[in-house]
């Protein structure tokens, strides 16, 4: 009786490992989700009340009104959205590679030169975020059965 218990927590935690697993791929996709609603608001802020950088930034709270008060308090742009995409959580690398060029733009040229790269920026991330879903579907699926499968084999090797 105590093993066949044993054998049960055993898969039981093999497949919680798939899961997390694959809860974290999801956490990417939800990542990527946040930002573009984030530089949806900037840019829609940035065309209709032609709002300031600083002040945009500080309106959405969080990561993004630090950025605004280190702009506000004089840092550069390109630094100051650096060191933000840097503290967003969950993003991958290819995530932050995209948002890392727009730090050039913001706050050095026109409304519409700024609605324009933020706009580009978000069809970007569109595209990868279509990539990172169908990948978390297809590898949570993958790790959930291994996490099974990887528990019962143990198991079978400890039984």
């Amino acid at each position: 009786m105590i093993r066949l218990l044993g054998g049960v927590l055993i898969v039981v935690a093999g497949s919680a490992l798939g899961l997390s697993c694959g809860r974290t791929l999801r956490g990417g996709v939800t990542a990527v989700e946040g930002v573009m609603t984030a530089l949806e608001r900037l840019e829609r802020e940035m065309s209709l009340h032609l709002t300031p950088l600083p002040e945009l930034l500080m309106k959405l709270g969080g990561v993004y009104a630090r950025c605004g008060r280190e702009i506000d308090r004089g840092e550069c742009v390109r630094v100051a959205w650096g060191d933000m995409v840097a503290r967003l959580p969950s993003l991958s690398r290819d995530s932050r590679e995209i948002l890392l060029p727009l730090g050039g733009v913001l706050g050095q040229y026109d409304g519409q030169a700024q609605c324009q790269a933020l706009a580009a920026t978000r069809q970007e991330l569109s595209i990868l975020r279509h990539q990172q879903r169908e990948t978390s579907n297809r590898l949570g699926r993958v790790y959930t059965a291994l996490g099974v499968t990887g528990g019962a084999f143990l198991v079978i090797v400890l039984m």
